[in-house]
C-alpha cells in the first residue's frame, strides 16, 4: 500500500485562482511507476484528493490487510506522520512500515525512537524501494550492523544514534536486536533520462486535472484559463548549491537535468493522453546558468507545442550583471516566446550578511 499525505488538507477551498491547490505527487508517481515496471501489485490510498479525514485512514487500514505500508512527506508534516505510523502499525503489526522524503531524510533518528516505524529510505526512492521489496520477496536480510559498532554522526539532539551497516543500501532499519541500522547512501541515479515517465494512471486524474485549473491564477494567452490542463513535468533533480536552510544540506546528490528531448517527449506524452497544456516544471531548480536554459527553450520553441508552462529559477538567471544584457534579454524574450507565465525563485533577503550567512551565493545587486 502506498499512502499520499495531504499536506494542506483545506487547499482549493478559496475563490478561483486563489490559495494552494491539489498537485499531483510527483515524487510518489515515480516510486510507484518502478514499483510497478518491476512487477508488484499494490493499491493507493490518496489521502489528498480524496480529502479523508483521520478516521478515514484508519477505517480503510482496518478493513485491508498489507504486506507493506509505505508513504513519506516532508519534514514539517512530522506530526501527522508519526501519527500514521503508529496507527498503521497499531492496526496491522505484522505490516512493515517503510517512510521516505526528507521527514525521513533529515530526522531518521527522530523518526525511530518516537514511532514503531520499521524502514526508512534515505535519498531517492525508486531503486531503493524495487531492491527493499525484491529482498522481502526472497526472504533475504536488510543488511547487518558492522561490528564492532560505528555510531552515525548525526545533528538531532539527544535522540541514540544509528550505527553503521551493510546490506540494501539507502535503507536505515531495526535489527533483531534493536539497533537502528544503516546501510549508507545508495548513489543517484546518474542518467535520469533513463527513468521512465511517471504513470498517471496510477491517480485519480480527473480528479487532480479538475483541481488544478486553480493553478493557472486565471492568467493564460494561449487558451482560455477553463481550458486549461495543468500537470507537472520533473526536468531536474538535486541542485548545484547548499543553501543552509533547505533539505539538500542533507542530500549530496548531484545537479542532474533531462535532456531537451526527453522533457518534450514526455510533455507531447501527457498532451496527447490527457489534454495537458499547461505544465509545471516540478523542480526545487529548474534553470541555474542561461546557457542550459536558452538550449531548451530553444528546442521547446522548435517543438511548438502550444503549451504555457512555469519553472523554478535562481533568482539571479537574468539579473547578473556580469552577463552581457543583451543576452540576458535574449533569453527572457525566448521563455516569453515557448509559453513561460511564471518564473519562480526566492529572494530569501536583501541583506549581504544574511546571504552569505545562508549560503545563497547570490548578490543583492543582481536581483
Amino acid at each position: 500500500l502506498f499512502i499520499n499525505p495531504s499536506l494542506r488538507p483545506d487547499a482549493g477551498e478559496g475563490k478561483e485562482g486563489t490559495g494552494t491547490y491539489k498537485q499531483l505527487p510527483v515524487g510518489l508517481a515515480y516510486v510507484m511507476t518502478s514499483v510497478k515496471e518491476a512487477g508488484y501489485d499494490f493499491d493507493l490510498l490518496d489521502v489528498d484528493i480524496h480529502k479523508l479525514t483521520n478516521a478515514d485512514v484508519e477505517a480503510y487500514l482496518s478493513r485491508n490487510a498489507y504486506d507493506v505500508i509505505a508513504f513519506g512527506s516532508i519534514v514539517t508534516h512530522y506530526k501527522w506522520i508519526k501519527w500514521l505510523i503508529k496507527t498503521a502499525k497499531r492496526l496491522q503489526p505484522s505490516s512493515l512500515v517503510v517512510c521516505g522524503n526528507s521527514v525521513a531524510e533529515s530526522i531518521p533518528e527522530v523518526l525511530f525512537a518516537t514511532t514503531p516505524v520499521d524502514v526508512v529510505v534515505k535519498g531517492e526512492g525508486e531503486v531503493t524501494m524495487v531492491h527493499l521489496l525484491e529482498t522481502i520477496q526472497s526472504g533475504g536480510s536488510l543488511g547487518t550492523a558492522l561490528e564492532p559498532e560505528v555510531p552515525v554522526p548525526h545533528t538531532n539532539g539527544d535522540y541514540p544514534a544509528m550505527v553503521k551497516g551493510q546490506g540494501v543500501e539507502g535503507l536505515c532499519f531495526r535489527d533483531d536486536r534493536g539497533r537502528v541500522v544503516f546501510n549508507g547512501l545508495r548513489k543517484a541515479v546518474r542518467k535520469i533520462d533513463e527513468i521512465p515517465f511517471p504513470d498517471w494512471d496510477l491517480f485519480d486524474i480527473e480528479k487532480y486535472i479538475e483541481a488544478g485549473k486553480r493553478n493557472t491564477r486565471g492568467v493564460t494567452t494561449r487558451f482560455a484559463a477553463e481550458d486549461a490542463v495543468v500537470m507537472p513535468v520533473n526536468t531536474a533533480r538535486g541542485c548545484v548549491f547548499k543553501c543552509t536552510f533547505c533539505h539538500y544540506t542533507q542530500w549530496n546528490d548531484p545537479y542532474r537535468h533531462r535532456s531537451p528531448e526527453s522533457v518534450i517527449a514526455e510533455i507531447r506524452r501527457i498532451k496527447e493522453k490527457y489534454g495537458a497544456n499547461y505544465i509545471n516544471f516540478w523542480d526545487d531548480l529548474t534553470f541555474h546558468k542561461l546557457g542550459p536554459a536558452e538550449k531548451f527553450l530553444d528546442a521547446l520553441l522548435e517543438a511548438d507545442l502550444g503549451i504555457h508552462y512555469t519553472a523554478a529559477v535562481r533568482s539571479d538567471l537574468l539579473g547578473r550583471g556580469d552577463i552581457p544584457r543583451e543576452d540576458r534579454m535574449r533569453v527572457a524574450r525566448k521563455f516569453r516566446d515557448s509559453g513561460c507565465l511564471v518564473l519562480g525563485y526566492s529572494l530569501e533577503s536583501a541583506n549581504e550578511d544574511i546571504l552569505r550567512a545562508m549560503n545563497k551565493r547570490v548578490k543583492v545587486e543582481y536581483f
